[in-house]
């Protein structure tokens, strides 16, 4: 017999804000969650209660002590949950999934070559020049 691991994980609906065009928001999912469960019972359970109860960031921002949002939770034929959450003035939508772990591999990590310097991140070292020249 070989033990499982199963794991909850919930995925929020997040907004993207676009830098150079800012009349341009691009929804995009973002996974905001992960928690190891014993079995895939108890999984699933986990994953019902986090459905009834996880009150998404932006959504949070808004809310005052003793606020309960609007929430309404929907099993997708995937057995995953949406759930769509409207608050005050706002309304976001996450997903939670239960997931068996099939395949795990650890890192591995090459010696440098020799007389390799380590690449420099070019974004700091740009903004290291602008600041102090």
């Amino acid at each position: 017999m070989t033990s499982s691991s199963w794991y909850v994980f919930i995925e929020e609906e997040r907004i993207d804000f676009d830098v150079w065009e800012p009349a341009c928001l691009r929804p995009e999912w973002s996974l905001v969650h992960g928690e190891y469960v014993e079995g895939e019972e108890d999984a699933r359970d986990v994953g019902e209660r986090l459905a009834r109860e996880h009150i998404p960031e932006l959504t949070a921002v808004g809310m005052l002590p003793g606020d309960r949002p609007h929430r309404g939770v929907y099993r997708v034929p995937d057995g995953s949950l949406l759930v769509r959450v409207k608050g005050r003035h706002r309304e976001c939508r996450f997903r939670v999934s239960v997931g068996e772990l099939v395949y795990s591999e650890e890192e591995i990590t090459a010696p440098r070559p020799e007389g390799k310097a380590p690449r420099r991140n070019e974004t700091l070292f740009y903004l290291r020049f602008l600041l102090l020249g």
